[in-house]
């Protein structure tokens, strides 16, 4: 099982990835995963369509400020 994290900037409202998983077991087709997090939410969890999990977390909003600084 892989363990898989997704990190968004911290803006980032919505999301494309790649469930590793599926990738490994089946080919990078068909292992497409999009979704949404709002700006109010700092993280989710989601599965695949075949069920494997995946977390979604934002990045720092605060470490996003220094970086622009």
């Amino acid at each position: 099982m892989f363990d898989q994290t997704v990190w968004l900037a911290a803006k980032a409202t919505s999301y494309v990835v790649v469930c590793a998983e599926c990738a490994a077991e089946h080919g990078i087709y068909g292992a497409r995963v999009e979704g949404r997090l709002d700006l109010a939410r700092d993280h989710t969890a989601t599965c695949c369509s075949r069920g494997h999990p995946i977390s979604v977390v934002r990045g720092s909003r605060k470490r996003a400020r220094l970086v622009l600084q």
